[in-house]
């Protein structure tokens, strides 16, 4: 009978531990869920700004050509145009 109470009594007071060990797990659970929740939408955002980086990135790599031809055709013309004269001094007596 006394060894009967006595089990009792332990098991009450490991179910009372375990319970306890279940609400600090539950505690951390819901934590961890918030910390997954803050990764993921850093996560998100992460690949949007990367998003908008290739987006300028590409956007400046299609106006460099652009402005590069606009230069080298002035240029071109320039230099055209000092060749004429040189061609008419030359050829006029």
């Amino acid at each position: 009978m006394i060894l009967e109470q006595s089990l009792h009594v332990e098991i009450e007071e490991r179910r009372s531990q375990l319970a306890l060990a279940c609400a600090a797990l539950e505690e951390r659970k819901s934590e961890h869920q918030g910390a997954l929740a803050e990764i993921t939408a850093l996560r998100e955002r992460i690949s949007q700004l990367e998003g908008d980086k290739i987006n300028l990135e590409t956007a400046a790599l299609r106006q460099k050509p652009r402005t590069v031809a606009k230069q080298s055709g002035t240029l071109k013309r320039k230099w055209q145009t000092g060749r004429a004269r040189k061609r008419r001094w030359k050829s006029s007596p």
